[in-house]
């Protein structure tokens, strides 16, 4: 290489501060003077420990704003809820019965209902197929680890029925068709009218997947719901935030009958993807620790998978969790704004949402690698594919065809953020910033289409969180098709 950062023995034999001193120009706007101060003569470890630390603090110690915060769940509730956290207790009450039985048992409490408005499915002409997919599920549930006592406790007194036309009751959950649950009386009512908006015919597959999909999400549904009225994750009554919704569609697996599916129908696009970032660089976290903290609402256990131990990180969390779950309706955002704006819930309603918990998320995306790094060695290719693979997955859905002020200040912060990862970069490895933008190019993007091929498990195995975010293909070159030159220029001149 021809021009390259300060070696490592250079800091090990002189006692200064470490400046930005990579062969790297900074576009945006001039910069402060930030050091690094070492002890005496420390080790190459020592050096490289106390560079992750500077840029760690950095990064944790950047604010986010976020438009129309004031309709944001509040700190005083986070802080209540907080002040009530506590573990998962497991449920006291032993399953001994089979998957059969326990569907013998729902067939028993639906037809016992005496209802000239409902009528229960089991006696209905496609009761038989209902009876078959039941005990596919529940058969499916007695081989999973979270707490599945207090699911099948519940799932034993539901009483499934039949309406025979539409009620906009139905409307509620954007997640499935024609099926609500009520709650009050653990009764799941289906209405065909609602849930066959594509004409399935009787006893075709379109008809069994229609209803195996619907039936089974809002069972999902129904196992996250505690007997202790703990409610974290769905921090809204009578909504369910984008994370459960997620976890009720993909936990869906194949089996005979069954189709693979990834039915993730959330208006304008949740991200469940981005906000799995958090958890990515966790040793703890895996796809079934993930699922059982969300089937058991156990709260605590999902802030440990996220690695969020600070307050400010649960904060954060819920900004995030919030933003996304206004995208798709899954909480009362959508109310306020209209207020506010006094317009129909709309595009522009998605756009007063912003960007904001995107560069939350990076923040904390690289803060969480940076710890990772302390402990665990990477190389500069791994750093950077781990690195795109976030940053990819973030700027994926912003569309920069409409700019506004969030848009901008996003952007610029997120772009700030980028050139100090860098920065980091050529520090840490002891590389110039040509070499790194070559990697970025060539290595970074095979890395990723391996991944996205499942050619190569190697980067599943040490991250298991991938394994979620690679159901759909990891995006390519988003961050260098956002047109970043025109946006800093338009961010200067505001």
């Amino acid at each position: 290489m021809s021009k390259r950062c300060a070696t490592v023995a250079l800091l090990m034999s002189l006692n200064v501060a470490i400046l930005s001193s990579c062969n790297y120009s900074f576009p945006i706007q001039e910069k402060q003077e930030q050091t690094i101060v070492l002890e005496n003569q420390p080790s190459e470890e020592e050096i490289k420990k106390q560079i992750i630390t500077y840029y760690e603090q950095y990064f944790n110690n950047l604010s986010v704003v976020y438009p129309y915060s004031e309709a944001y769940i509040p700190k005083e509730s986070i802080d209540n809820m907080l002040s009530k956290l506590s573990p998962h207790t497991p449920f006291d009450i032993k399953n001994e019965l089979s998957a059969k039985e326990i569907v013998a048992l729902i067939k028993e409490n639906s037809n016992n209902v005496n209802n000239n408005e409902y009528k229960s499915v089991f006696k209905e002409e496609d009761s038989e197929i209902i009876e078959d997919i039941l005990i596919k599920i529940v058969s499916k549930i007695l081989t999973d680890s979270n707490d599945i006592n207090e699911d099948l406790y519940l799932i034993k007194q539901l009483k499934i029925l039949s309406y025979p036309s539409e009620s906009v009751e139905f409307y509620i959950d954007l997640e499935t068709n024609g099926i609500y649950f009520d709650k009050e009386n653990l009764t799941i009512v289906i209405s065909s009218p609602m849930m066959f908006i594509n004409e399935e015919v009787l006893g075709s597959k379109e008809y069994y997947n229609t209803l195996a999909f619907n039936l089974g999400h809002i069972i999902n549904d129904i196992r996250q719901i505690s007997l202790k009225d703990v409610n974290y994750i769905n921090y809204l009554e009578g909504y369910h935030s984008t994370l459960s919704e997620d976890a009720s569609s993909r936990f869906l697996k194949s089996d005979d009958g069954f189709e693979e599916t990834n039915n993730i129908t959330h208006i304008y696009d949740g991200d469940p993807n981005a906000i799995l970032l958090f958890s990515m660089f966790n040793k703890e976290a895996n796809p079934t620790n993930y699922y059982n903290a969300i089937f058991d609402e156990d709260a605590k256990k999902l802030f440990d998978i996220f690695s969020l131990k600070t307050k400010k990180d649960i904060y954060d969390f819920y900004r995030v969790m919030y933003a996304i779950d206004a995208k798709s309706y899954s909480n009362d955002f959508f109310d306020y704004y209209s207020n506010v704006e006094h317009e129909s819930l709309s595009e522009t309603m998605v756009q007063g949402i912003g960007n904001s918990y995107k560069l939350t998320i990076y923040n904390h995306y690289i803060f969480n690698l940076l710890q990772y790094l302390k402990d665990n060695p990477m190389s500069l290719e791994e750093n950077l594919t781990m690195y795109y693979i976030g940053l990819n997955i973030l700027c994926e859905n912003i569309d920069t065809s409409k700019t506004n002020i969030n848009l901008i200040y996003t952007l610029n912060n997120m772009n700030e953020g980028h050139d100090k990862y860098m920065e980091f970069l050529c520090l840490y490895y002891n590389v110039d910033y040509d070499y790194i933008i070559n990697a970025s190019n060539t290595i970074v993007i095979n890395n990723i289409n391996k991944i996205n091929n499942k050619e190569d498990n190697i980067f599943i195995k040490k991250y298991p969180m991938l394994k979620l975010i690679t159901q759909q293909p990891i995006p390519i070159n988003c961050y260098e098709k956002m047109n970043i030159d025109n946006l800093r220029s338009s961010t200067l001149s505001l």
